[in-house]
């Protein structure tokens, strides 16, 4: 009979010690929240949220930035206002050796002194080429349409297959492993954006739909092909 209330004492006594700790957990807890948002460390604690929202958001806004809709975007922006070096670095491929070899030009050189002598410019890299090209584009535009607002919008994405792109696009990409040196076995994923894109025009609206496809190599999404069709 001792021995089973000796048992029931150390129980409780037990108990209590859990509850203690416990309680003393909760006044711990309390007591470094209370402690972190007192006057004294308000500063430091709201430098520190701070730091990690924007973190937090940049992160976001990377991932937004390389998705396939914000790629899309930027390349129809890109084609339209002729700013071929975004093309380049938004591409699948090597827009450069494309343009080199598939004219037949050799060397960057002669593709240079081919556009200077086509164009008469000054032309002896490819920021001149791309200077050249914008400005014809602006040019082009405010002719037709007067001072403009230039908007793009990508309206619907789609899943693609790998077989469904090398079928879709299957002289496309016969024509870039032979030109610009690409090779079909690193597609790894497919897509297709449609990508509406409006100039807003003083004296003309002009809106089109871009469908764009893009296909992840490297483990980055890259335009491999466009089409356009006028609204």
């Amino acid at each position: 009979m001792n021995e089973n209330n000796n048992k029931d004492i150390l129980r409780s006594e037990e108990c209590a010690e859990q509850a203690a700790d416990g309680q003393n957990k909760k006044r711990s807890a309390l007591e470094s929240l209370k402690y972190r948002f007192s006057p004294k460390k308000l500063k430091s604690t709201v430098a520190i949220i701070v730091v990690l929202a924007i973190v937090i958001a940049g992160g976001v806004m990377f991932l937004n930035y390389r998705s396939p809709s914000s790629i899309a975007e930027r390349y129809a922006k890109a084609v339209v206002l002729g700013k071929t070096e975004t093309m380049q670095k938004l591409s699948a491929y090597d827009t450069h050796e494309y343009m080199i070899n598939i004219g037949k030009y050799d060397t960057e050189e002669k593709f240079f002194s081919e556009m200077s002598d086509t164009y008469k410019e000054d032309i002896n890299s490819w920021s001149d080429y791309e200077r050249f090209m914008s400005e014809q584009a602006d040019e082009s535009i405010i002719d037709e349409c007067g001072d403009y607002k230039l908007s793009v919008e990508a309206k619907r994405t789609k899943d693609l297959s790998v077989k469904r792109i090398l079928s879709a696009l299957d002289s496309d990409i016969e024509r870039l492993e032979k030109y610009a040196n690409f090779d079909k076995d690193s597609i790894t994923d497919g897509k297709q954006v449609d990508v509406k894109v409006t100039i807003d025009g003083e004296d003309d609206t002009e809106r089109s739909m871009f469908s764009i496809y893009l296909v992840k190599v490297d483990g980055q999404w890259k335009v491999l092909q466009f089409e356009i069709e006028t609204l």
